[in-house]
């Protein structure tokens, strides 16, 4: 049912693990994304983060610098056994490549020292995507998975980022940078002094 790379994959332990350990389901080196993809060092994990666009690093940013956020797991995978049935339910196609079940993810499964919201998901989608049909009923077939599990899920959009970060990823990834990408050597922290203060 998987294909054979997804199944590689489930040997390497893919999306299983947390802080340093964690290993995400895709990688960069993986698949061409449809936007810039970024290799970014978390401070809280002390690994490199896979992020396939700059909606996923402005979100990732984001839950970096919150102080609550204990772990942030990107690219998690979701149950394809679940999924499979969640979208019979639905009467809808589940995502699949080449015949064969694609493994759907949630792009950050993140852990909080809060009490009251321990663990939480997001999804990041910039709002144009939300007018396509097969895309809200792929949200929608996630949606309904962590809402079966107890988990918060939520929507990211461009419009929920603050424009601090917003302004401070422009600062970091000009426009005219082809290779936005951060080698496994470069860390955040290089950049910290030039950063506009997150409140």
């Amino acid at each position: 049912m998987l294909s054979k790379k997804q199944e590689k994959w489930i040997k390497e332990g893919r999306g299983h693990g947390e802080l340093a350990d964690y290993k995400p389901w895709i990688k960069i080196s993986d698949i061409s994304s449809s936007g810039r993809s970024h290799r970014v060092f978390g401070h809280k994990t002390r690994r490199i983060h896979h992020l396939m666009s700059d909606l996923e690093l402005a979100t990732f940013l984001f839950l970096e610098w919150s102080p609550e956020i204990t772990d942030i797991r990107e690219q998690f995978p979701l149950k394809f056994d679940e999924t499979l049935k969640i979208a019979e339910s639905m009467q809808v196609k589940h995502p699949a490549m080449r015949g064969q079940i694609h493994v759907m993810t949630s792009d950050f499964y993140v852990v909080s020292s809060n009490k009251e919201v321990s663990q939480f998901v997001l999804q990041a989608k910039y709002s144009e995507e939300l007018m396509k049909p097969r895309v809200i009923e792929k949200l929608e077939i996630e949606r309904r998975y962590w809402n079966s599990k107890g988990i918060p899920w939520q929507l990211v959009t461009e419009k929920d980022i603050p424009i601090d970060i917003q302004n401070n990823i422009k600062w970091l990834y000009p426009e005219a940078r082809e290779d936005s990408s951060l080698d496994a050597y470069d860390s955040l922290s290089f950049y910290a002094h030039e950063l506009i203060p997150i409140p």
